[in-house]
């Protein structure tokens, strides 16, 4: 199944599932209150509640939303600029939107090709930690093992690691993750 990559006016770059959902995180400035206007401002620039958009308040100015692609309007869509996952532009939206460096950025575009819809069941992992900018520490859910550790944002995978890397080097490892979830 085809995913695709939507550019909104507002730069923010979204991942439009095979289901036509569209997810993310945002920053909203809580002194002008959060409301469907707002959320829907900051995620896709357009001035008007999304229709059907659902969101929570993470803390720290973060909200995660989520809406489907059928609520924007027909000129709405042709506005939207769609990217794939080789372009260019992608790569440099989700650096300039996430704030990734360049080992965190290749990592993403590298999982999210070798993934593509198949990542990690969300409903089988556990959100250990959601830090102040959004990333989380995720791995899998009681009573299974805890036999890797990823840190994700929106879904994008920054950085994996397998039971026996931490075996190997926990120093090495325990700095690396940490490092990951504070980003740079």
């Amino acid at each position: 199944m085809k995913i695709e990559y939507l550019k909104f006016s507002n730069g923010k770059v979204w991942r439009e599932t095979h289901d036509h959902q569209i997810q993310g995180t945002v920053y909203v400035d809580y002194v002008s209150g959060v409301s469907p206007v707002t959320v829907s401002m900051a995620a896709t620039g357009l001035n008007r509640a999304l229709y059907g958009l659902d969101y929570r308040i993470l803390g720290h100015g973060l909200v995660k939303f989520s809406f489907n692609a059928d609520a924007l309007k027909e000129g709405e869509l042709k506005a939207l600029e769609t990217l794939s996952l080789g372009d260019p532009a992608l790569a440099d939206a989700l650096g300039d939107q996430y704030h990734l460096n360049d080992a965190e950025l290749q990592h993403a575009i590298d999982a999210e090709r070798a993934y593509g819809e198949a990542k990690p069941d969300p409903a089988g992992e556990f959100d250990v930690l959601i830090a102040r900018n959004g990333r989380e520490i995720r791995c899998p859910g009681y009573p299974q093992e805890c036999d890797y550790v990823r840190v994700v944002i929106d879904d994008w995978e920054l950085a994996y690691w397998h039971h026996q890397e931490w075996g190997e080097a926990p120093k090495e490892v325990m700095g690396a993750l940490l490092g990951a979830l504070g980003g740079n």
